[in-house]
């Protein structure tokens, strides 16, 4: 099921803060009721990411994965961040694109 919602249609769940998603997958296990959720955004985006991350943590109680919270993510973008991303996207239950303007023209999120 794909739906499509406005920007700011999540604006009331953005009191979430991003730091909670640095890395759910290391902590899920098969043990863990937790859905772990990649969601791929432009990091200029965050305040969207925000509410987007709250929605999801408070209506479907699920574990959030942002990358750009990962302190075990390189520093300088380059081709171990691409294996880095391939293998949490791999590691995390679902995958959702935030697509805002900025992300759909991002070479990263496509």
């Amino acid at each position: 099921m794909s739906k499509i919602f406005e920007q700011g249609a999540f604006s009331r769940y953005s009191k979430r803060s991003l730091e909670n998603a640095t890395s759910p997958i290391l902590e899920h296990s098969q043990f863990s009721a937790k859905t772990t959720v990649f969601i791929s955004h432009r990091h200029d985006d965050l305040e969207d990411l925000q509410g987007v991350l709250g929605f999801l943590e408070d209506e479907y109680k699920v574990k959030v994965y942002i990358d750009s919270k990962d302190s075990s993510m390189p520093i300088t973008t380059s081709a171990e961040t691409a294996i880095n991303l391939k293998d949490r996207i791999r590691e995390c239950d679902r995958f959702i694109l935030l697509a805002t303007n900025g992300a759909i023209e991002s070479k990263w999120c496509n």
